[in-house]
């Protein structure tokens, strides 16, 4: 219970600062990608002279994703933000996740985020097709080296959670050969927030201020991901159009995770057997 309450305070927290990632995207300090809201004028202008009620058009434009700031897409993005937050934390949530320093440094980093990305500057991606400057590379090369520093420095440390890195890659991999499996080609586009999510499986020993600090940093830059480019932040591969599987290719697919899912299953129960059989003779001797 106690734990329970733990995660209900630290998921508010979340919230809290969503809400604010969402009013700094509304308000005018924010300047709006002009390009979505010609796409979304057009398809207005183009399915309106077809469709009867401009609700359905609206309604329409809103399912192809012309635009994004909708009422549905920010519940929806609300709802998997703290499913995300939840799936992150909830086998590794300490008290000093609750402090306020810690949501102080979270909401700075939502602040001062959105703001540089509103500099030309920083208008890049990681990406497939990406193209930078000449600074833009002497900005990222300098970025990588001080960042390979600082996880060196966290794994000589022990500080960085493997298992939960693991988790990670194995789905992103998984999700790689499945695509891969129908597509030709596979466009690659790193979101911040999957970066901050992998950065954040190397700061996980929060009784260190320094995990603790760049933890809530990380969480504050995941969630203006999440607030100003929705749910569509986590994945990082994309095709062009693929028709829906087919009854063969998921029966295929239910199949080889059958046998993986058996496989796992009694290796778990042979080692778990293993480890009883030596608290056993343990407790004889």
């Amino acid at each position: 219970m106690i734990i329970q309450n733990k995660i209900i305070t630290y998921l508010s927290g979340i919230v809290m600062t969503y809400f604010l990632s969402e009013l700094l995207k509304t308000s005018p300090i924010i300047h709006k990608n002009p390009r979505n809201v010609q796409k979304y004028e057009h398809c207005v202008n183009v399915l309106s002279q077809s469709v009867y009620h401009l609700k359905d058009v609206y309604n329409m434009c809103d399912t192809l994703h012309v635009v994004d700031d909708s009422f549905n897409n920010f519940t929806c993005d609300l709802v998997h933000l703290l499913l995300y937050c939840y799936a992150l934390v909830q086998n590794n949530l300490h008290s000093s996740l609750l402090g306020a320093d810690y949501w102080f440094l979270c909401n700075a980093a939502v602040i001062i985020y959105s703001l540089i990305t509103q500099c030309t500057f920083f208008e890049f991606s990681y990406s497939s097709s990406s193209v930078y400057t000449v600074g833009q590379v002497y900005f990222n090369v300098a970025l990588c080296i001080i960042l390979i520093g600082v996880l060196l420095k966290q794994v000589y440390q022990k500080r960085a959670n493997f298992h939960m890195l693991l988790a990670i890659v194995l789905g992103y991999t998984t999700l790689y050969v499945m695509i891969r499996s129908v597509a030709e080609e596979v466009h690659f586009h790193f979101h911040h927030v999957f970066v901050s999510t992998i950065i954040l499986c190397f700061f996980t020993k929060f009784e260190y201020n320094f995990d603790r600090y760049t933890h809530a940093i990380l969480i504050g830059i995941l969630i203006q991901g999440f607030s100003f480019f929705t749910v569509n932040e986590i994945f990082i591969f994309s095709t062009d159009y693929v028709s829906p599987p087919s009854l063969e290719y998921i029966s295929c697919l239910f199949a080889i995770s059958f046998v993986i899912w058996f496989i796992l299953k009694r290796l778990y129960r042979h080692t778990k057997k293993q480890n009883e059989e030596e608290v056993h003779e343990y407790q004889i001797i």
